[in-house]
């Protein structure tokens, strides 16, 4: 069961501030008496309290609360239909519930696998979309060279913020920088935000092509406006060829500014 502190049942009221004084009171009357009879273990009751405290427009985790005490009484279709509910209120601490001692009556039904995937679907969306993990082949500690075997440098690139963000640490020497790289599901199309030590800045449009990621910059270079190009290619598990190319005329011609190799460790 989802537990309400006194401070979280404040909170509640605090939320409802539309709401009229009666109907409030009587909220945190039934949040309260939920939780004290789940407690006692009369789970029947307990259900009509979070019924009602839903009715009074109680947070999500109030229905999360009537899936366990519809569970622990036995009444498993009840459950899972008040688990549904919370998942599409969007109660993302649904995602516990493969591990909730409440709800263990429902553990091998389809339907509860389900409804978990769901709940961390809706929780942790980035890491179910494809588009946010076209860059994964990237993530990794790195040792990069040039070609010919050079050291340029080490990279450590992590997937952060639940997957939803490809976070790059580059160190060289005389320079180090960091990028941000994210899908933008607004745009369509990828976006690269890096900045370094010399104040540099660069925002990166991107798209993933036949498996290559493909960055476009505007930047300007002594007065003069220049197009930078970055691709990343995975070679294999271990090895990821990373090219810079700049352009004066708009795209038309292109000449190469750098070539690494990143080298997993």
């Amino acid at each position: 069961m989802w537990r309400f502190t006194g401070l979280m049942v404040l909170l509640v009221l605090g939320a409802m501030a539309t709401a009229v004084a009666d109907d409030a009171s009587e909220l945190a009357d039934q949040i309260k008496r939920g939780t004290e009879l789940h407690a006692k273990g009369n789970y029947r009751d307990a259900l009509i309290a979070w019924e009602k405290a839903v009715a009074l427009k109680a947070p999500p985790s109030a229905a999360y609360n009537a899936a366990c005490a519809a569970a622990r009484a036995g009444m498993k279709d009840k459950a899972l239909e008040w688990l549904g509910k919370s998942i599409d209120a969007g109660f993302t601490g649904a995602t516990a519930a493969a591990s909730d001692e409440d709800l263990v009556s429902l553990r091998g039904d389809t339907r509860f696998a389900e409804l978990l995937l769901k709940a961390e679907t809706i929780a942790h969306p980035c890491k179910n979309d494809a588009r946010f993990r076209a860059l994964d082949f990237w993530v990794g500690e790195w040792d990069v060279t040039t070609p010919q075997g050079q050291p340029a440098g080490k990279s450590s690139v992590q997937s952060i913020l639940g997957a939803c963000v490809v976070f790059e640490n580059w160190t060289s020497p005389g320079m180090s920088g960091k990028s941000f790289n994210v899908f933008n599901t607004n745009a369509g199309s990828w976006r690269q935000s890096w900045v370094d030590d010399k104040g540099k800045l660069l925002e990166f449009t991107g798209e993933m092509k036949n498996g290559v990621m493909i960055y476009l910059a505007p930047d300007k270079q002594q007065g003069k406006a220049v197009v930078r190009r970055m691709t990343f290619t995975p070679i294999d598990a271990r090895t990821v060829h990373q090219v810079g190319e700049d352009s004066f005329d708009d795209g038309k011609t292109w000449a190469p500014s750098y070539d690494l190799l990143y080298h997993r460790k």
